[in-house]
């Protein structure tokens, strides 16, 4: 049996092992946002990383209660239909396997949506993170993608 190491085998080595620890999480880093209006009620459903988001708010995962989550939200998000300010209200928040799962709904009622903007800066610290909004609003669906060089949109109907 021959017991010699090949000449290059360490190289090989160090080449699976620098491999090994370049390899994300994820292969593409989003959220999903999903804007829904049913008569004057607004809801959005989201999810996002939840090792991502720990990461940002320095904050185990389990630790991310709904009051944390709202918090976060506020500070990275802003709604504004018709040209008024909407904040959201967590209903619900579930660690779902590596992701957050929520669901809100905007405080205001609207009935009629003719302009809305957001901002959004959820997770914008993780390299090449995406927000992407799904907005059903007015009986027609508008898909955008955010990001750190788009993270304002206006939309009208």
């Amino acid at each position: 049996m021959n017991t010699t190491i090949p000449n290059n085998m360490p190289l090989l080595l160090l080449l699976i092992f620098t491999f090994q620890l370049n390899i994300s999480h994820h292969d593409v880093p989003i959220a999903m946002f999903r804007i829904q209006q049913a008569a004057t009620t607004l809801t959005l459903d989201l999810s996002l990383d939840a090792e991502d988001l720990a990461k940002e708010i320095k904050l185990p995962s389990t630790k991310i209660t709904k009051s944390v989550f709202q918090q976060y939200l506020n500070a990275n998000t802003s709604f504004r239909f018709n040209d008024q300010d909407n904040t959201l209200l967590i209903m619900d928040l579930n660690l779902s396997g590596d992701h957050f799962k929520v669901k809100a709904i905007f405080e205001i009622p609207v009935s009629t949506i003719k302009k809305l903007e957001i901002t959004n800066t959820c997770l914008l610290q993780v390299p090449k993170q995406s927000n992407i909004l799904q907005i059903d609003i007015n009986k027609t669906t508008k898909d955008f993608r955010m990001h750190y060089q788009r993270k304002k949109i206006t939309v009208t109907y």
